[in-house]
């Protein structure tokens, strides 16, 4: 499960989520192996920044269920700060030359896989019950 099937299980329908996973997941692929053997982004920055925009859309328009929406929006906040250490990689290490902009992406990155694991948690919790 991804962070927008969460959102779409809980905002929008269970059924949903579980139609779009295998495509999305496909999709990320084909967007992957789409940019190694072209050289062209297009399909990939798709795959990587639609969600994000998606996302915050789903949490606004549609009711939350259980009590996740705090964790969704700082997982979203913290791909946001990743996403800002990822284009400032060279500048970061020219200023701290001990550790550049791409480790502290994935360090962030990492972070926001742990609200996400959260935020699944209390969803499932709450199934649970």
């Amino acid at each position: 499960m991804c962070s927008s099937d969460l959102v779409v299980a809980d905002r929008i329908s269970e059924r949903a989520a579980t139609v779009m996973f295998y495509p999305l997941i496909v999709f990320a692929l084909i967007s992957v192996a789409y940019w190694h053997f072209s050289g062209d982004l297009r399909l990939y920055v798709v795959a990587q920044f639609l969600p994000v925009l998606l996302i915050p859309l789903i949490l606004v328009l549609f009711p939350a269920t259980t009590g996740d929406a705090p964790l969704l929006w700082s997982v979203l906040a913290v791909y946001a700060v990743a996403k800002v250490f990822e284009f400032a990689d060279g500048q970061i290490f020219a200023a701290l030359q001990v550790v550049s902009g791409h480790t502290l992406k994935h360090v962030t990155a990492a972070l926001g896989v742990y609200f996400f694991l959260l935020a699944a948690r209390g969803r499932y919790a709450n199934v649970a019950r």
